[in-house]
């Protein structure tokens, strides 16, 4: 069993392959979801054995909770599109359901029978996973049901047509009317709601609605991703390819009985399938149209788990938190909420829910309305099940499943389509918008970046996966303004206080008494320099060094740790208010690449199935040949690093020698090399990218979940490699292993660089710029031409423009001129954590790292948007109650920032040290000249001075216990504050846990109410 919390999934076939969905890992024939089908029936003693009853007592008729509500033409309530579409009839009818593998039937009872319909007995599809049971014998009345008669012929809705159709035209249902004269059954029956004509107060809605219930939508709406007949929404499309170029051979022939037998099992379960075909210049293009049908919607959505609505949440965001702690009074868990969010936007009611069951059918809100219960997002997750458990071949060779048709070329691609056109026609009003002009105009636009995001609207076009990321980039992005803020504070307060620095106006002043040892021992390319050369050097180093710079690294080690706390607080209010919060994954299918590469198989222990299997220690081999890999790539990150420091000092004995550029050379060559060293960091970081994903291929993992996270390992722990070696290095080491005058550390000849005035502060506020700023403009130029680039490409490949598609208007058809989204939700996050490492472990060198994180961030939510709504096909929408391993990758960043920050402000700034100066000496002046130590005579041919603390001093032996002792009193400071909010602050609110309680007591109080029901209907049939 694999829990919610696993790491970002991609949905389409990319990088992470295909995404994950529950699955039992047998067979579409030997599945046994929900508990082995105990609600089959409502009088079965176990899932194979029917109750017997007595012999004198009719045998009451069997109730399936999957058989459609019984609606006769007249009774129901229909939308303007369904009066006008014509009542459809069975071909033919059979006269008796041998066994539960037969398919669902469509009748329709009398409208003398009961006031309102009834769900009576339906057999599952035929390849519905379950147990097969013995045959049953069959009612009278039942007989009656099925037996041709020319009495009261009634009409029936189109979503009760046949769902066992390979073509378009689907055949018609012949309803049969059970005979009004007959005897009720006395069984207890399920009964659905009808549409009756009520107040609108009193109507009761569904969970999701689409449309202003005053009118209904525009039909451009209704008609872009519908069937022909403007009713059936399509769930899924498929698409295959056939090159005009080329003749008809064996794979193509092979192919096409692979696509005939996937796609009639697929009608045996219950998918309704409707074909559409373009010619372009190049290739003939056939797109598959599936619908699943409503008996099939409610046997899966008991199946996977989905939530119901049982009753209106009142006071949703009242605020209200009883609690004598001031967090929970103050509603510090939306400490940055702001009236800034999109007005045309509703908001969208809460629902306390229970899981779905088709026992507890009439106590849901909307059950009525079939065509709106089941959101958009849960049709396609149905589907995509139930296209990754049919088999197009042979089984034991792994032929089961869209994402191995994928991969084998059978299929071309596959993918839910999107509600419409994004582009909205003038005076088109927001509620007469579909969900992705709402998303497009309210969402995805650029003046709109200073908006808060609709979460629970992209909740519901996207899924919960890609909703949690937006909601976390959004919450981030409040999070640093307070950090952006104190840091800005910061950096003024270092601007505003140059002129009173006693040590730049020392150095400054200095004019030629501090002469300089040269830097490099080539007395001919280095000569001797003084001091005050380099004053503006001093000065801006100054600026990022003070004593503020202090506050503000326990500022930011504390705030990361409170961001972290407050998000668990955020996760948990969403996942509740998205009905995530139990949510638990079943055991995962093996991954498509994986079955096709394993050449042994073995029984399931759980299944009993035959299933790919890959040796275990084969496996443990190539997991070590992978770390080996990834020391290699660390070795290479390693040696880029030499190079920047070799051509930062290139750079530098250059520039040193030239009188005119000398007082800026340190800083242009700190850019330089900077410059190189992002270079280097991006060019190792795409390499290492593919070379990850391809032997965590070659690992062979079974699972999606096993190998996502293989690959995130991998990635995560060289990125943290790459970005901070080179930071790491100025930060700690770099100024403490130079060595002195005739006595200097060399490495591969050269002699390694020092801190050119003592302190290597400034010259790390100069790397991090770089490298965070120059990241974060190339990905943003990369995200935004990449795509363009991408889909002109994918166009020309096909040769197909708009003009050539059978529909233009049709979304689905006009999905395919997108790209896919393969890069799914995992580099986007990887640039986060760094970004957070940015923000957070080497922050006192950089304050204004926080501000341009901050305006990445507000690009990267609208360049995001965009690139999902009009820039790709829709992804599939996957649940999750958190955004996954992310999360304690964030976390184990915020414990580093305590460390590294405590030992930058003790080791590395000079601000601590003149502090340490100030009370014995009587204050700042002479600080350089005691802390410079000379060169011994013999060593050089003039006397002159270098950076190094004279270690035979009194105040170098104090200065190193103070370093010590400051950097264990800065983690116990931040570990105290952080210690008193997670006392104060629980990570679920109060609110939210008496939720939690009224949803569990609402839903055991529907679940022992449909009990004391079944118990009435017993007692009345025993006494009838």
């Amino acid at each position: 069993m694999r829990k919610g919390t696993n790491a970002d999934r991609n949905a389409s076939p990319g990088k992470f392959g295909s995404a994950k969905q529950p699955s039992k890992n047998a067979s579409p024939k030997q599945q046994a979801p929900i508990g082995q089908q105990q609600q089959l029936s409502q009088f079965s003693k176990t899932p194979q054995q029917p109750r017997k009853y007595p012999a004198t007592q009719k045998s009451p008729q069997a109730v399936s909770p999957y058989q459609p509500a019984k609606l006769s033409w007249q009774q129901s309530k229909l939308s303007p599109t369904r009066q006008s579409a014509p009542p459809a009839t069975f071909a033919k009818q059979p006269a008796t359901f041998p066994s539960t593998r037969q398919p669902p039937s469509a009748t329709a009872t009398s409208t003398q029978s009961s006031p309102q319909p009834q769900v009576t007995s339906a057999q599952l599809p035929k390849k519905f996973p379950s147990t097969p049971q013995s045959p049953q014998t069959t009612s009278p009345q039942q007989t009656s049901q099925f037996t041709p008669t020319k009495k009261s012929p009634q009409a029936v809705s189109p979503q009760q047509q046949a769902i066992f159709s390979s073509t378009r035209q689907l055949p018609q249902a012949k309803l049969v009317p059970q005979p009004t004269n007959a005897a009720p059954t006395q069984q207890p029956t399920i009964s659905v709601p009808t549409k009756q004509p009520t107040n609108a107060a009193s109507k009761p809605k569904p969970p999701s609605e689409a449309t202003n219930d005053s009118e209904p939508p525009p039909r451009e709406s209704i008609k872009t991703c519908f069937f022909r007949d403007g009713i059936r929404r399509v769930d899924y499309v498929l698409v295959w390819e056939e090159d005009l170029r080329d003749t008809e051979d064996y794979f193509s022939k092979k192919a096409a009985m692979h696509r005939k037998k996937f796609e009639d099992n697929l009608i045996e379960v219950g998918v309704e399938i409707e074909r559409e075909t373009c010619i372009s210049s190049k290739k003939k293009i056939h797109f598959v149209k599936l619908f699943v049908s409503w008996t099939t919607m409610c046997y899966y959505a008991e199946y996977l788990g989905f939530r119901a609505p049982l009753e209106e949440v009142e006071n949703r965001d009242d605020g209200s938190e009883r609690s004598s702690s001031f967090f929970s009074r103050s509603r510090s868990s939306e400490l940055f909420s702001s009236p800034l969010e999109a007005k045309s936007m509703s908001k969208q009611k809460q629902f306390y829910t229970c899981a779905f069951s088709a026992d507890k059918a009439t106590k849901y809100i909307g059950i009525s309305n079939k065509d709106t219960y089941f959101r958009p997002t849960q049709r396609f997750e149905v589907a995509f099940e139930l296209l990754g458990t049919q088999i197009y071949g042979k089984k034991d060779q792994s032929e089961v499943g869209l994402d191995s048709m994928i991969r084998r070329g059978i299929y071309s691609c596959a993918y839910p389509p999107h509600e419409g056109s994004s582009s909205t026609p003038a005076g088109l009003r927001p509620e007469q918008m579909n969900a992705r002009q709402l998303l497009h105009n309210y969402w995805a636009r650029w003046k709109l970046w200073y908006k808060f995001q609709p979460l629970d609207h992209i909740r519901d076009y996207f899924g919960e996966k890609i909703a949690f990321y937006f909601a976390f980039i959004g919450y981030y992005t409040m999070w640093l303004v307070p950090a952006t803020l104190v840091g800005m504070v910061t950096f003024l307060y270092g601007i505003g206080t140059i002129n009173k620095s006693t040590v730049a106006h020392e150095i400054c002043g200095s004019k030629k008494y501090f002469k300089m040892c040269p830097l490099c021992e080539n007395i001919q390319a280095c000569n001797y320099w003084y001091l005050s050369d380099i004053c503006t050097y001093i000065r801006a180093s100054y600026v990022f060094d003070n004593v503020a710079t202090h506050f503000y690294a326990i500022f930011v080690s504390v705030w990361a740790y409170g961001f972290l706390k407050f998000w668990k607080r955020k996760t948990a209010r969403l996942a509740y208010q998205w009905d995530v919060l139990d949510y638990v994954e079943m055991e995962e299918r093996p991954r498509p690449e994986y079955a096709s590469r394993c050449t042994e198989y073995e029984e399931d222990p759980i299944t009993g199935n035959m299933e790919p299997h890959f040796p275990s220690s084969k496996r443990r081999l190539r997991i070590l040949i992978g770390v080996l890999s990834l020391m290699v790539m660390m070795i290479l990150s390693t040696a880029s690093l030499i190079a920047m420091l070799m051509t930062r000092s290139s750079i530098l004995h250059a520039l040193f020698n030239n009188k005119l550029v000398r007082s800026r050379a340190v800083t242009l060559a700190n850019a330089s090399s900077a410059c190189v060293n992002l270079i280097i960091v991006l060019a190792l970081e795409l390499i290492y990218e593919k070379i990850a994903f391809n032997i965590t291929e070659w690992e062979m993992h079974r699972t999606q979940t096993q190998f996502e996270n293989q690959v995130i390992f991998k990635v995560f722990v060289f990125e943290i490699f790459n970005h901070y070696l080179s930071i790491s290095y100025i930060a700690f080491i770099k100024g403490n292993v130079v060595g002195e005058p005739g006595k200097y550390n060399e490495l591969f000849g050269s002699r390694l660089a020092d801190c050119i005035n003592g302190s290597c502060m400034f010259e790390l506020t100069q790397l991090m710029a770089i490298i965070l700023i120059g990241k974060q403009v190339a990905v943003q130029i990369i995200e935004m031409l990449i795509p363009k680039l991408l889909t002109f490409l994918h166009i020309g490949s096909t040769g197909l423009q708009a003009n050539q598609l059978p529909n233009a208007s049709q979304s689905w058809d006009a999905d395919y001129m997108l790209i896919p989204y393969d890069t799914g939700l995992f580099m986007d996050y990887l640039e986060l954590i760094m970004q957070f490492g940015f923000v957070t472990l080497f922050v006192p060198a950089f304050p204004l790292a926080p501000l341009f994180a901050l305006i990445n961030n507000l690009v990267e939510i609208r360049l995001d948007a965009r690139k999902l709504v009009i820039g790709t096909r829709r992804p599939l929408p996957e649940r999750a109650q958190s955004i996954g391993i992310w999360f304690s990758m964030m976390k184990f960043v915020a414990h580093v920032a305590v460390i590294s920050n405590g030992s930058l402000m003790a080791f590395t700034s000079e601000s601590l040290a003149i502090s340490v100066f100030r009370p014995v000496y009587g204050g700042d002046l002479g600080f350089k000249n005691y802390t410079l130590s000379w060169a011994q005579a013999n060593t050089t041919s003039e006397p002159c001075r270098f950076n190094m603390i004279p270690n035979n001093t009194e105040y170098y032996w104090k200065l190193q216990a103070i370093r010590i002792v400051y950097m264990l009193f800065f983690q116990q400071v931040v570990t105290l504050l952080t210690s008193v909010m997670n006392w104060f602050i629980p990570n679920i609110p109060e609110d939210l846990k008496r939720k939690i309680k009224r949803q569990k007591y609402l839903a055991k109080k529907a679940l022992m109410d449909r009990e004391m029901i079944g118990r009435r209907h017993k007692r009345a049939a025993f006494v009838a």
